[in-house]
């Protein structure tokens, strides 16, 4: 009889999922993998919260702007420019100061993937 899945106690701590996949999958997931420089771990945690974000009605797209770093918006701040988030977004207005990362992929509440 299968396990119940159980919700994790701390949401931030790491934790394992374990599937089993035929051979040949495998080795196209990582020849996949290889050819775009990225881990197994990665490539697949990406999947997964496209599809969660998916599902919720929140269409993940590439961001129009690169992520401000600290620099970029004092700067911009003391030359009077606006500095704009990965949406497109003044930065104060856009919810990608909140940008909560995932093995390097993350998503702001605009549904923008920031990497």
């Amino acid at each position: 009889m299968p396990k119940t899945a159980t919700h994790q106690t701390n949401p931030h701590q790491p934790c394992q999922i374990a599937i089993r996949i035929p051979g040949h999958l495998k080795n196209q997931i990582v020849d996949h993998c290889q050819q775009h420089q990225t881990s197994i771990t990665q490539w697949l945690t990406h999947l997964i919260q496209e599809a969660l974000l998916t599902d919720k009605g929140v269409i993940p797209r590439p961001a129009d702007h690169p992520l401000p770093n600290v620099a970029d918006v004092i700067s911009g701040y003391l030359q009077g420019e606006r500095v704009l988030g990965p949406c497109g977004r003044l930065w104060g207005e856009c919810e990608a100061a909140g940008v909560v990362g995932v093995n390097g992929v993350g998503f702001c509440g605009c549904g923008v993937r920031v990497v």
